[in-house]
């Protein structure tokens, strides 16, 4: 008997061991994230850190120094000294690196503008197959009383939250070449929306723990541009006859037998992002251009290329910012608003110059009325 005591006390040891070190390896998050980043590559955080106004984000951050003595300009007024304002945007940087910069600042600016959201399948940041553990961590991350023990307490996450495998993610993000059958595509998809709006939450949460007003853009999406890829388990060698044919069609003028067969197509195959452009291209054709507009908003969603932003992307923003108060400066509603009457882009995915004048215009009125205010 003693011996089995013995034999168990020290099973019970080396099980408690091997417990603290299991849980002690994983990391402590509000929201559960499927990946571990432990530091990234970080430059010119002291021009951050001084800077009155500091813009963050990706591509579509960095872009804005395009307008950026405007934006200087016109965001001065009644003040003795010029606004620094400093874009701290970076080519292929997803939020959650984004994130990972900000927490590194010992002081952050008292205004951030986050202009991202186009680039965020960069870079691979978690498995596929921890699905169901997202889900299952996202219904905890959900319960109110799980939530006030996290938030009392945020090292209990690490006792709530579990996957099997973790994605370690490096100083410098690697680009994702890989590519996915459609089925597994949209799993990514449906996963990285997810992510995306925890990562949000993380930017307001430590928006409120580092004291800073947040303000949040969306992205302006080129809808004449048509999807990169459809997924091929929306289409068939019948399928893609048909699309050629209904193209034609509304290449002769024949729009409205073109859009009632789309329209009827699009009822059988609701993913298929080429039937979405064709249908979007014939309503535009018929001069209903904000018909056309939603019809093509919709089908960047179901475009089976991660090679920008999209529709989604832009309705959390914009979800994000109406629930919790944020003010936001709807890029993409700028610009769309005129779709159809002229043209918008200067390239696949920037506005043409006179439309960041546009925006500047309207961003620069927000940021000197909070630091008059």
């Amino acid at each position: 008997m003693k011996q089995f005591i013995k034999i168990l006390f020290l099973l019970l040891i080396t099980l408690g061991g091997y417990l603290v070190y299991h849980i002690s390896e994983k990391p402590t998050n509000i929201f559960p994230f499927p990946y571990i980043l432990d530091k990234t590559k970080i430059k010119d955080s002291v021009k951050a850190q001084n800077s009155d106004v500091l813009i963050i984000g990706d591509r579509m951050a960095l872009n804005l120094n395009v307008v950026m003595e405007s934006m200087v300009k016109e965001s001065s007024p009644g003040f003795s000294q010029k606004l620094k304002i400093y874009n701290w945007g970076v080519e292929n940087e997803g939020l959650h690196r984004t994130l990972k910069k900000l927490k590194s600042l010992k002081t952050v600016p008292e205004l951030v503008i986050y202009h991202g959201a186009s680039q965020e399948f960069f870079e691979k940041k978690f498995y596929l197959a921890e699905r169901d553990n997202l889900n299952k961590n996202l219904k905890k991350y959900g319960d109110r009383k799980i939530m006030s023990s996290i938030l009392f307490y945020p090292p209990l996450s690490k006792y709530f939250y579990s996957y099997d495998e973790y994605m370690i993610l490096g100083e410098r993000p690697i680009e994702d070449i890989r590519e996915l059958p459609a089925v597994k595509k949209q799993i990514q998809l449906a996963m990285s929306y997810k992510i995306f709006q925890g990562e949000l939450e993380e930017l307001l949460r430590l928006s409120k723990a580092k004291r800073f007003k947040l303000f949040l853009m969306t992205v302006p999406l080129n809808l004449n541009i048509p999807p990169k890829e459809t997924c091929i388990n929306s289409i068939s060698p019948t399928l893609s006859k048909e699309h050629q044919r209904l193209e034609k069609m509304i290449k002769e003028g024949k729009t409205k037998e073109a859009f009632s067969e789309l329209n009827k197509l699009g009822q059988s195959v609701p993913e298929n992002a080429r039937n979405y452009f064709l249908l979007g291209l014939s309503l535009k054709s018929m001069g209903k251009f904000q018909e056309a507009r939603a019809v093509l908003e919709q089908g960047t969603a179901f475009d089976c290329f991660s090679w920008r932003g999209n529709i989604i992307f832009n309705n959390i923003i914009r979800n994000t910012a109406y629930l919790k108060n944020i003010p936001l400066i709807d890029f993409d509603q700028i610009v769309n608003q005129h779709f159809g009457h002229k043209q918008l882009f200067k390239n696949e995915i920037f506005p043409l110059h006179e439309l960041y004048k546009l925006v500047v215009e309207k961003l620069a009125k927000k940021i000197n009325r909070f630091y008059k205010d």
